[in-house]
């Protein structure tokens, strides 16, 4: 079911913590203006949508309609605005959990993926382990190795299955 007007101002307040009485105050209205708003029993003029937009930086669509202007993203895929459209229809909770996740998957893009094989290094330095000769220290990095190797398999096992 698609929120109304008043239904998503009541949301937009209560996410940044406000009282009625306290976003009247910022926006030099009344605390009965934002009531009734609120209630459905009044409907804001465009003065006053726009002061409200800027206030909880969304646009005037997404206000009155709950829908995000998604010609403004050219470029984007049918499926990402599709995305966007549902986004729409959820509480500002549950977009910020959104927005929140999809920071985390852009900021993991950003990472540089250096992976190298965990066996190919091992063997590297089991030859020149054998080279120098010291039969403790071979043993103990044997014993190293296969620990690392273990978890390194375990770790790609639980990735391939995060997948």
């Amino acid at each position: 079911m698609m929120m109304t007007f008043g239904e998503r101002l009541a949301q937009l307040r209560r996410s940044k913590g406000l009282s009625q009485y306290a976003l009247a105050e910022q926006l030099k209205m009344t605390r009965g203006q934002i009531a009734n708003y609120e209630q459905g029993t009044r409907e804001p003029d465009i003065e006053t949508l726009k002061k409200l937009a800027d206030f909880f930086d969304v646009s005037i669509d997404f206000l009155v309609l709950g829908k995000p202007n998604v010609s403004d993203f050219n470029g984007l895929t049918n499926e990402v605005k599709r995305t966007l459209e549902a986004l729409s229809q959820m509480s500002v909770e549950k977009q910020q959990e959104v927005a929140d996740f999809a920071e985390y998957l852009r900021s993991k893009e950003e990472q540089p993926v250096v992976e190298y094989d965990v066996r190919e290094i091992a063997a590297n330095m089991e030859k020149a382990l054998y080279a120098h000769g010291d039969e403790d220290l071979i043993q103990h990095f044997e014993e190293i190795m296969r620990r690392v190797i273990r978890r390194y398999d375990e770790r790609a096992s639980q990735d391939q299955q995060n997948r």
